[in-house]
């Protein structure tokens, strides 16, 4: 760093191939950061390097000459990632204990990540463990599909072990007290929309959210795998009894005449002036509707009232 400082700077012996050199320097050493990301030593890159890195280096920006200038970029093309990092597959945080053992021919290598990964031709098999997860091996030989997932990545995903059988009766539990808070929450947010002139900045428009999230959850728990799982079965009886709970109360709201009338004037396009607040309930309105029904778009509805009034176009959505 000494020696690159000397280098930079204005002065009249220096000159724009020097600046160039010292700046190319240290793009290379700090590269990643200094730790994710280091230099091939494959054949390609050796070549690319010694033609990034060709020594006569120009005297000033216009000088190709001696040297095309473009060329000194293709050391980029030799940038591997290199920098292994070990992760919790559930909060994504770095497992800060894990050891990483990698298996060659000859020997056997024990090291804390983050740490630089040697070269996948070094490598044949890996194994991963840290306190409170389970224990990952990975086959990492010639022709193996991990080791493409490996040598692209550099990241490897630990699974933590379940502390207890009661663990899933907490999760359960805590999922039922969920569907309740959500049943709860549209119930008000419904009452609320009928009644414009009460909604004000204190509304709770994260209900929406989480009536999206229930029902993907409905969605997914219909899947072969649950009609396979007594454990999950619970589950999806759980989430399909809430959700219908819910779209049962939307339905109902959307069944006035002042709702059928504001999602009319949300697909033709004619939002009439009012208040900030009726503005809010209208805007909350089309959310949750939208977030519970099987509803068209604006263009798509258009399209289809051309075919049908938009009367009948609503009755068959609230079927």
């Amino acid at each position: 760093m000494k020696r690159l400082r000397t280098l930079h700077g204005v002065n009249a012996n220096r000159s724009y191939g020097n600046h160039m050199a010292s700046h190319m320097a240290l793009g290379i050493l700090f590269l990643g950061g200094g730790a994710r990301f280091t230099i091939s030593r494959s054949t390609q890159s050796i070549a690319l390097l010694v033609v990034a890195l060709f020594p006569r280096f120009p005297q000033h920006y216009t000088d190709n000459c001696e040297h095309l200038q473009a060329w000194r970029h293709l050391w980029a093309l030799c940038v591997v990632p290199r920098c292994l990092v070990v992760r919790d597959v559930r909060t994504g945080q770095m497992c800060r204990d894990a050891v990483v053992v990698l298996h060659s021919e000859n020997r056997q290598t024990s090291v804390v990540p983050p740490v630089p990964f040697p070269e996948m031709d070094c490598v044949q098999s890996i194994r991963v463990s840290a306190p409170g997860y389970m224990a990952l091996s990975l086959d990492v030989s010639l022709g193996s599909h991990t080791r493409d997932l490996v040598s692209r990545r550099r990241v490897l995903y630990l699974q933590p072990q379940t502390p207890a059988p009661m663990h899933g009766i907490a999760v359960l539990s805590q999922f039922t007290e969920w569907l309740t808070s959500t049943q709860m929450r549209a119930n008000v947010l419904c009452t609320q929309l009928m009644q414009p002139h009460s909604v004000n900045d204190a509304v709770d428009s994260s209900v929406v959210h989480a009536i999206r999230r229930l029902r993907i959850c409905v969605l997914a728990m219909h899947s072969p795998f649950v009609a396979r799982n007594s454990c999950v079965s619970g589950w999806a009886e759980e989430a399909y009894l809430a959700w219908l709970n819910v779209r049962t109360r939307v339905v109902a709201l959307a069944r006035h005449d002042e709702i059928r009338r504001l999602l009319t004037r949300y697909w033709t396009g004619n939002q009439p002036n009012t208040q900030l607040s009726d503005m809010r309930a209208s805007y909350a309105t089309i959310a949750l509707l939208y977030a519970v029904l099987d509803l068209p778009a604006p263009s798509d509805a258009m399209k289809l009232a051309q075919q049908v009034p938009i009367s009948q176009l609503i009755d068959f959505m609230l079927q």
